[in-house]
């Protein structure tokens, strides 16, 4: 199942694999945990399966919402284990998170983290609403910016807070990291929700990045 253009409208459409003109070539993914690949389509037979927009528009929405609920949950993860780290790790005869600088750091991220969270729920809540609500494109855009926003710079921390050893094979941080930025990489930056969100609201080009 994939989407599809069908005579310019978006859709989705039903491929079924080991047929005549389907194939699939493996891709090198930053994220060694989620494999991708390349679906190369020529002559092949489909089965249209929607084209209906309301319905293809649900599935956007709530597609965009499952991407920022993952991002918020990446990010919750690596914030978790990191405040365990900092609170086992000994430097100078204490351990690193008695530091006020650590400390300091850790409060800026759950804030982050605690802002997201309350964003992805609020934009759940009202896709899942029964009435169609005008606003839900805009929550989705500010969960997924705060989303893609969060996902990164908790995952840079993690590393940082780590240190060397995080960017070694067998750490787990840096698997957080690549995780949050192959998603980035896929669904869209910060800034392209933040510009989603401008033209929701009609805002002048550029007054997302201020």
């Amino acid at each position: 199942m994939c989407a599809a253009s069908v005579d310019g409208v978006p859709g989705v459409v039903v491929l079924t694999g080991g047929t005549g003109g389907v194939g699939v070539g493996a891709l090198t993914a930053f994220d060694p945990s989620r494999p991708l690949g390349r679906l190369e389509c020529q002559g092949a037979a489909v089965e249209l399966v929607v084209t209906e927009q309301a319905v293809v528009t649900a599935l956007r929405r709530r597609g965009r919402l499952l991407v920022a609920a993952e991002l918020l949950g990446v990010a919750q993860r690596a914030f978790d284990r990191t405040v365990e780290h900092v609170a086992r790790r000994v430097q100078f005869g204490r351990t690193i998170g008695s530091f006020q600088a650590v400390k300091h750091r850790l409060a800026d991220l759950l804030t982050q983290v605690e802002l997201t969270r309350s964003a992805v729920y609020g934009a759940a809540w009202r896709l899942g609403a029964a009435r169609e609500d005008p606003h839900v494109d805009g929550d989705l855009a500010v969960a997924a910016a705060l989303a893609a926003d969060t996902a990164t710079t908790v995952t840079k921390a993690a590393v940082q807070l780590h240190g060397g050893i995080a960017i070694t094979w067998e750490h787990w941080a840096h698997r957080y990291l690549r995780r949050a930025h192959a998603m980035v990489a896929l669904t869209g930056s910060a800034s392209d929700h933040r510009r989603r969100l401008a033209e929701l609201v009609d805002l002048e080009d550029g007054a997302y990045d201020h």
